[in-house]
């Protein structure tokens, strides 16, 4: 498994990597970034995150990956916001919560990260933001609040964005006219990009023999 951390704190030779080998290097980075994390620094928290949930020289701790996404997160680390908000929005779409009242709770964090990092610029924050605002996870919906973040994602050429406005343009949603053709451009962008598959493009040809 790649060393992210090592690649990113510790530049070590090559001659360096053989003697004293890809874990023993991961445990040393790992120390170095407990200490950084500790001081408050935003990338090493997010790094350690990453390290209690996939590196081989510590037990997985979820609880400690969490508290550390945690923290980088409300410094402003754009990556741990998303991370946060993705392990809030694992309990949705894995429908792994029956209590209506913890469901809420995961489904309001979730919203309120994706919408920290998607106003940060990150695509697939504002993908996942135009996703909640369609269905009401995390609050209301809102048709016009996920179209507009749909179109700042699909900007970036974010796949599923891309498909989201296609369904928008296809069936017309509240606000904004119904356009065919325009859907199907934005399917084959989604397709190129990789979400979905030629059987869209053939569906929509044959439904709407105009285009």
């Amino acid at each position: 498994m790649p060393s992210f951390c090592v690649m990113t704190f510790w530049r070590l030779e090559d001659d360096a990597k053989k003697i004293m080998g890809e874990n023993n290097l991961e445990c040393i980075a790992y120390k170095y970034l407990k200490q950084k994390a500790e001081t408050g620094d935003q990338e090493a928290q997010y790094n350690l995150a990453l390290y209690y949930k996939q590196c081989l020289c510590i037990p997985k701790d979820l609880n400690e990956s969490l508290k550390w996404m945690l923290q980088s997160a409300q410094k402003g680390h754009i990556k741990a916001q998303y991370e946060l908000a993705q392990y809030h929005m694992k309990f949705i779409e894995q429908k792994l919560i029956q209590d209506s009242y913890i469901y809420d709770i995961h489904a309001i964090q979730a919203r309120f990260w994706y919408q920290n990092s998607a106003e940060k610029g990150l695509k697939e924050a504002q993908a996942k933001l135009g996703f909640c605002y369609t269905h009401g996870i995390g609050g209301n919906k809102d048709l016009d609040k996920a179209f507009f973040w749909f179109q700042k994602s699909a900007l970036q050429n974010e796949p599923y964005a891309l498909y989201a406005l296609g369904v928008f343009y296809l069936l017309g949603h509240k606000g904004h006219m119904k356009d065919v053709k325009k859907a199907k451009e934005y399917f084959q962008k989604a397709i190129k990009y990789g979400y979905g598959s030629d059987e869209i493009i053939h569906f929509i040809s044959q439904k709407h023999t105009n285009i």
